[in-house]
């Protein structure tokens, strides 16, 4: 008994490498997967400050604030300045939600639900978040019907 739980021993240590090498993809994958769902997240926060000052526009006619294009925003530089400025949002806060990373959407308050306004690209993945208010995160390659709405906008810089 004690021969055979020796080579059972040795037999495991001489495998884990091979048990590693076979995990490490999918531990890779759902670090990846977790960044991805992190970014959609900080989408939704910058969304919501995003959507208050059009509500807030709406209600107080001032025409400085709301969507990009219906607030003449022309770049994400002036977006985040309206929102800083205004408390929609603190600068630090805008930072740490890596709004330098996303491609910024030209949307109106008249634009349908389905379009783009905020987008970004995680290696193999596509993190879209849609003016109505939902995101979704896709694989290169995958089925991307979703990200091709009837409008899809100009995205600013």
């Amino acid at each position: 008994m004690a021969i055979s739980g020796l080579i059972t021993g040795y037999l495991g240590i001489l495998l884990l490498p091979l048990s590693v090498a076979l995990a490490l993809p999918a531990i890779t994958e759902a670090v990846d997967r977790g960044k991805a769902t992190q970014m959609l997240n900080n989408m939704r926060l910058i969304y919501m400050a995003v959507h208050n000052a059009q509500l807030d526009g709406t209600v107080t006619g001032n025409p400085k604030l709301g969507f990009p294009a219906t607030a003449k925003i022309k770049s994400k530089a002036a977006l985040e300045d309206m929102l800083v400025s205004e408390g929609y949002i603190t600068a630090d806060d805008l930072a740490n939600l890596k709004f330098d990373e996303m491609s910024l959407g030209n949307v109106s308050y008249e634009d349908p639900a389905e379009t783009i306004f905020l987008k970004a690209t995680m290696g193999k993945m596509v993190i879209i978040f849609r003016k109505g208010g939902d995101g979704a995160i896709y694989r290169t390659g995958q089925n991307t019907f979703s990200l091709d709405p009837p409008r899809s906008p100009v995205f600013l810089d």
